[in-house]
């Protein structure tokens, strides 16, 4: 299913898919459509070729990365497999492990770069 099917144009959905901006954040209430604007720009962001490893969603629940990898899946997006969609507390947990910035010396407690 290509990204822009059943979204008419001009609603919020169809610009937060739609846009050409590398970042994005929504800040919307509960019910409001954040996962299904989200689930279409990645669809968007894949079917023009963008790298899986280039693309990051977050979302606030395990749940809600789940059903963005499931239905992914179900409409049919290429490389949509390699996605990886994380919660923003196991994003903010794991980003001091992959590349900190800046260490302890433990001979003196001085901070090092």
């Amino acid at each position: 299913m290509p990204w822009a099917e059943g979204i008419p144009a001009g609603t919020a959905a169809y610009a937060i898919a739609a846009s050409v901006n590398p970042l994005i954040r929504v800040v919307a209430g509960p019910g409001t459509g954040k996962s299904f604007a989200m689930k279409r720009r990645v669809a968007r962001l894949l079917e023009d070729g963008i790298g899986p490893a280039a693309i990051l969603p977050v979302t606030f629940t395990r749940v809600a990365a789940e059903d963005l990898h499931r239905e992914l899946v179900g409409m049919g997006i290429p490389g949509c497999d390699a996605l990886k969609a994380v919660t923003l507390h196991s994003l903010a947990l794991r980003m001091p492990h992959e590349k900190p910035c800046v260490g302890s010396n433990r001979q003196n407690g001085e901070a090092t770069q």
